[in-house]
């Protein structure tokens, strides 16, 4: 006996990544990142970081309320920070937390971004 409702209508759907882009105060540009950002993922974060509104201002990536950062995003991170830099721009990463600052250093990379520690 079934109730009419279809596998795919049960299955818990994962997370999806959400990316909020909005001007700072201080004329940068913070990215939200929102969900779990896997390996999948990095294809909407490079466009997000490579959009050319983006690339005129300083960068934060705010990780508050992000479940998990792949080390595809990671690597992103580090290629757009590096570019950033280059033409006199910073890419922070402000309230990650301990596991995502374990994968970077694991993954080799968290020396290669900047980091902004914030209470909470």
């Amino acid at each position: 006996m079934t109730l009419g409702v279809t596998p795919s209508e049960t299955a818990l759907e994962p997370e999806r990544p959400l990316i909020d882009v909005e001007p700072t105060d201080e004329g940068g540009v913070r990215l939200g990142l929102r969900g779990r950002m896997t390996n999948a993922e990095v294809i909407a974060l490079f466009e997000r970081l490579t959009d050319p509104e983006v690339q005129r201002r300083d960068v934060t990536v705010d990780c508050r309320d992000c479940a998990y950062l792949g080390g595809a995003p990671l690597q992103c991170l580090v290629m757009v920070s590096r570019a950033l830099s280059k033409v006199g721009r910073v890419l922070r990463l402000c309230g990650a937390n301990d596991e995502l600052v374990r994968a970077a250093v694991t993954l080799g990379v968290a020396d290669y971004l900047s980091w902004e520690r914030t209470n909470g």
